[in-house]
């Protein structure tokens, strides 16, 4: 079960990544160029498909795009876990060293 703090953590990466999205991905000239470029190439295959295949097509393209969505939110997740363990181990800097994994100091 989730608990406050999870359900924050996951607020904040939707709201960051959404942010993120919204302020740099959409705004890169190299993304523009090679969604543009996608598109076309879509619109070309999918025009060369009988009906039948252009509806696997279509569900080929949702799939692909929550399976790559899912792996961005993960690396998210895990890049910004991997920043706070940074922090707090170069903010602890000695202390952290002696610290077992249980959280109790060793003197």
């Amino acid at each position: 079960m989730s608990g406050p703090v999870d359900i924050h953590f996951a607020k904040f990466i939707f709201s960051r990544t959404e942010e993120i999205s919204r302020q740099e991905v959409c705004t890169n000239d190299e993304y523009s160029r090679i969604s543009e470029r996608r598109a076309s190439l879509y619109q070309k295959l999918s025009a060369s498909l009988p009906t039948e295949a252009r509806a696997l097509l279509d569900e080929y393209d949702c799939a692909e795009n929550l399976m790559r969505g899912l792996a961005y939110d993960i690396m998210y997740e895990r890049g910004l876990k991997d920043g706070i363990e940074l922090y707090l181990k170069l903010a602890m800097g000695p202390l952290n060293e002696s610290m077992h994994k249980d959280g109790a100091y060793t003197r």
